[in-house]
């Protein structure tokens, strides 16, 4: 993944500008501007973990769900489910780290953060296919990353 990857747009962003794009896109959201891929507004529950995942910036400064869960009152089942709300309909940067004791949420900001996001969706994808060949064989796990692969090329 190169440096363009991290930030979408013609002309590259540094570090400090990116921060200040991802904060007022966050900003916007926190304050009820309409949002995401479809011009939505954030529910109280995506509000109370975005807010509290908001000045968390880079792998250094994550916080856990356990703290997230008590500073907002979720279960955390519902700050699991917030965070991917979060990423996949607002696209706001929420990376998740497993690395020792202090994993957790964080808001990607380098290329390294993406990095260390994208490494640990791999391997949690490498558990669940490792989970599908030990109940139905490796040939049907196979199968259905191959049927996977298939869709996402369509």
């Amino acid at each position: 993944m190169t440096a363009a990857a991290v930030q979408p747009g013609l002309f590259p962003e540094t570090e400090a500008e990116r921060v200040q794009r991802i904060d007022a896109e966050i900003l916007a959201l926190l304050m009820g501007k309409p949002g995401g891929k479809f011009g939505e507004t954030l529910k109280p529950k995506e509000n109370a973990v975005l807010s509290a995942v908001r000045f968390r910036r880079g792998h250094a400064n994550t916080v856990t769900i356990r703290e997230i869960s008590r500073q907002t009152g979720l279960g955390e089942r519902a700050v699991k489910d917030a965070a991917q709300s979060l990423r996949l309909s607002f696209r706001v940067p929420i990376a998740a780290s497993k690395l020792g004791l202090r994993g957790g949420y964080f808001i990607a900001i380098t290329e390294q953060d993406l990095n260390i996001m994208i490494a640990n969706i791999r391997d949690q994808v490498r558990t669940e296919i490792d989970v599908m060949k030990v109940f139905i064989g490796e040939r049907a796990a196979l199968d259905i990353i191959d049927a996977l692969r298939a869709g996402m090329s369509a």
